[in-house]
């Protein structure tokens, strides 16, 4: 869901989200935003910082609050660190900066979907380096890996997946050399076989994953 107080700006982030395989929703407030996610299931809420009359991150806090699971980020044009710290503060997932390549604005959208934390390129070296930065690496660098399966189940190659990721094609070997060791395997079969193994042993709740609702 797209929750941003100007239309045309909802409407030019609609077209990119949605020519990336998105089914997007629309709020231009709070109760708007409540409604939606009453009315429909939602993955993903990117929320403008500062809407009319309302505080974004705070309506990001309040969403966090009723729903504990739901993918929260921020997409903004500013690029204030005290505004990356409170979004985090408040629960958001990720911090989105709308002056974004647009390729780099619908990777980020498949990383939160999934359950990860993404912050814009330009605002990652400065962020990463104060006191929260050691756990946000390491719930990057898992959720890296989860995306990594999920897209080995596609049959993507090494190349498709760096695209897809926006990293160099060596980053994406050397997480896969990472999950082959983890899971005591030598190819792509051998690591499909044992996470499926893993998960018949242990299911989770599976997520809508070909056509992810951006609402």
């Amino acid at each position: 869901m797209l929750v941003d107080d100007h239309a045309a700006v909802r409407s030019g982030l609609r077209m990119l989200l949605e020519s990336g395989g998105f089914t997007v929703l629309e709020a231009a407030d709070s109760a708007q935003t409540f409604h939606q996610l009453e009315q429909q299931r939602v993955d993903l809420v990117l929320l403008d910082s500062q809407l009319e009359n309302e505080d974004g991150i705070d309506l990001a806090a309040a969403l966090r609050r009723q729903h504990r699971e739901l993918p929260l980020a921020i997409l903004t044009m500013h690029s204030d660190l005290v505004q990356v710290r409170r979004a985090v503060a408040a629960g958001a997932n990720g911090y989105l900066l709308k002056q974004s390549e647009g390729e780099e604005l619908l990777a980020a959208s498949r990383v939160l979907v999934f359950g990860g934390f993404y912050l814009d390129s330009r605002l990652a070296e400065a962020f990463l380096s104060s006191p929260e930065g050691p756990k946000i690496r390491q719930d990057s660098a898992s959720q890296r890996k989860r995306l990594l399966l999920e897209f080995l189940r596609e049959n993507l190659s090494n190349q498709q997946m760096a695209e897809r990721l926006k990293l160099s094609v060596s980053s994406v070997k050397a997480c896969l050399r990472e999950l082959y060791e983890e899971h005591q395997v030598r190819d792509r079969t051998g690591l499909l076989l044992a996470t499926m193994q893993n998960e018949s042993q242990n299911p989770e709740p599976d997520p809508a994953r070909n056509h992810p609702n951006l609402s």
